[in-house]
């Protein structure tokens, strides 16, 4: 998009009235506004399902004695779990560059960390419950 007045371009983020470049006055359809698709917002119940989904697998595995598929949720299903949670978390974040690898890093290990101490949860439970072992 650019600036009517100066031809400059605009850059993409800009939802200011006026051009950064001239300080002229954008006509309306000159700005873009930020609108309710481009602020979404964390959807903490589907955000907690899959936090959880790698432990509640692991104990249903184990209650019915699959004790193969209980540690190929707890390892690949923590993995898988914790990286998705990271994406719906790194939505909200705006920052750019370094400092949002770096981000995406600390949160990847702490979610996959988190939905691995829960499926060891759910796996314990799953063994105290049924009375098998893996």
């Amino acid at each position: 998009m650019h600036c009517p007045h100066c031809q400059q371009a605009l850059p993409d983020e800009h939802s200011a009235a006026n051009c950064p470049f001239c300080e002229q006055e954008l006509a309306r359809e000159n700005r873009q506004e930020v609108g309710l698709a481009q602020t979404a917002h964390l959807n903490l119940p589907v955000f907690l399902a899959v936090l959880f989904a790698p432990a509640v697998c692991s104990f249903v595995a184990l209650t019915m004695n699959m004790g193969g598929l209980a540690s190929m949720s707890g390892v690949l299903g923590s993995l898988i779990s914790g990286l998705i949670c990271t994406g719906m978390i790194m939505k909200e974040f705006q920052s750019t560059g370094v400092r949002r690898a770096l981000t995406s890093l600390a949160m990847g290990v702490l979610f996959c960390f988190l939905s691995f101490a829960l499926s060891s949860l759910g796996c314990a439970l799953g063994v105290n419950v049924s009375g098998h072992g893996i």
